[in-house]
């Protein structure tokens, strides 16, 4: 596992802590900012999420959830279908989900990268609205 997956990794593990473990857990992680590049090598824009978003996700539409319906043990994944840490992402997650079945996956599509991410985000939401949750995750 390269360096950069793994500090996406730790980066998702992050969201299942208590808020009060949180700040720790960042600080020991060396959390921040990290610099991303597009298939191409060029250096593509990071944005961070707003504290308004990351609070309410459990709430926000369009959301993508697999796996368990207990709320017990969920991990929510921020993607771009621009972003090449995403792609990889998506395996490690699809194979995790399938191995613990006691996890719950919440896939929020975060276009941000361009306006191909835009469009794939608007394709995403159209298969979810109209062949539901497990065509949509089909397609992520």
């Amino acid at each position: 596992m390269t360096l950069d997956r793994r500090r996406i990794i730790q980066g998702a593990a992050l969201i299942l802590l208590a808020p009060s473990s949180l700040a720790a857990a960042q600080a020991q992680s060396g959390e921040g900012w990290h610099p991303l590049k597009g298939d191409d090598g060029k250096p593509v824009p990071n944005t961070r999420l707003p504290v308004e978003l990351t609070g309410e996700i459990d709430f926000l539409p369009g959301v993508i959830w697999v796996g368990s319906k207990s709320s017990a043990i969920t991990l929510y994944e921020f993607y771009d279908y621009n972003c090449p840490y995403c792609r990889v992402a998506a395996k490690d997650l699809h194979e995790l989900v399938k191995k613990k079945p006691e996890l719950r996956l919440g896939l929020v599509n975060n276009a941000i990268l361009s306006l191909g991410s835009m469009q794939a985000a608007k394709v995403e939401l159209a298969l979810l609205l109209l062949k539901g949750p497990a065509v949509a995750y089909e397609f992520h």
